[in-house]
């Protein structure tokens, strides 16, 4: 319940950002609609050594997992936006066989170290995230200012949806979050991963669409 409770305050944020920026409502909503459909798919992941949170109903895909997608990944398209409008371009976005392929290796970036040598997911999304930020930007390095100001962004706007719940039960962190596997460094009382965890995702996450 403490889980939905702070992604209804990143559906907040979503519906404010949503309404505010009308002229980009179709992009938001599609990038949303892509996390919602892969968002949870990583999460059965992260369930295994990331933590283990409290569910409403135990479906294997949940409706908070589902959520909590939709929100984060429309916010970070939000943010992107927002920025981008300052932008000239002056340069051709990358070729349909080029992003397939990056988002090809991405995910096996994230999911072989994983599943064959054991590798903590924190460590497997960081380097996925950032290896598609990193082909990215070869081809459109005109857009590291809005992808930067989209990961700094979402890492900011998600603190409350930790704080808020731990309001309620102080102890929320240390019991769904899996810690014995995390490095024990904390900024307001959540580890630290988090918060690089959604600045990396800002970064990629942002211009998908």
């Amino acid at each position: 319940p403490l889980f939905l409770i702070g992604t209804g305050y990143l559906f907040l944020c979503w519906l404010i950002f949503f309404l505010r920026e009308k002229t980009h409502q179709r992009e938001i909503f599609i990038v949303s609609l892509i996390g919602l459909v892969i968002g949870p798919i990583a999460i059965i992941i992260y369930l295994k050594d990331w933590w283990a949170p409290q569910y409403i109903l135990s479906f294997p895909i949940r409706i908070e997992d589902m959520l909590y997608s939709f929100c984060v990944a429309g916010l970070s398209a939000a943010l992107y936006h927002y920025h981008r409008k300052e932008i000239t371009y002056r340069v051709r976005r990358p070729t349909p066989l080029y992003e397939v392929l990056m988002t090809l290796v991405g995910w096996l970036v994230f999911l072989l170290p994983f599943l064959f040598f054991k590798v903590h997911s924190f460590f497997t999304s960081i380097a996925a995230m950032l290896f598609v930020a990193l082909c990215i930007l070869i081809k459109r390095s005109d857009l590291l200012r809005p992808m930067l100001f989209s990961a700094v962004g979402l890492m900011i706007i998600v603190i409350p949806a930790y704080l808020i719940p731990m309001l309620i039960d102080p102890a929320w962190i240390q019991r769904e979050w899996l810690l014995e596997n995390f490095s024990g460094y904390f900024f307001l009382r959540v580890p630290i991963e988090e918060f690089i965890w959604h600045f990396c995702f800002g970064l990629t996450v942002s211009m998908w669409w």
